[in-house]
């Protein structure tokens, strides 16, 4: 499997991108637990913007395969005919 190689947006947000979309993390001392939110799209990605899906994990690596396999079944998923 693939590593993903990790970024830092112009806002200095750290993410990986997995299928063209980005998985943004990061870590609260608040909370002890990683944030992690999934946009879909190549722009900036601060405010605004829709997202796929966000959730708290204990480890970064758990955030991260939570949101890889939350993008399979997104795109897995036929959409709904109008």
């Amino acid at each position: 499997m693939k590593e993903l190689s990790e970024n830092v947006s112009p806002y200095g947000d750290t993410f990986v991108t997995h299928r063209k979309y980005k998985i943004f993390y990061n870590y609260h001392k608040k909370h002890c637990e990683w944030f992690v939110i999934v946009y879909g799209t190549n722009k900036a990605v601060r405010y605004g913007y829709p997202c796929l899906g966000s959730d708290w994990h204990k480890t970064k690596e758990k955030g991260i395969d939570w949101a890889k396999a939350l993008i399979d079944h997104a795109l897995e998923t036929p959409k709904a005919q109008k």
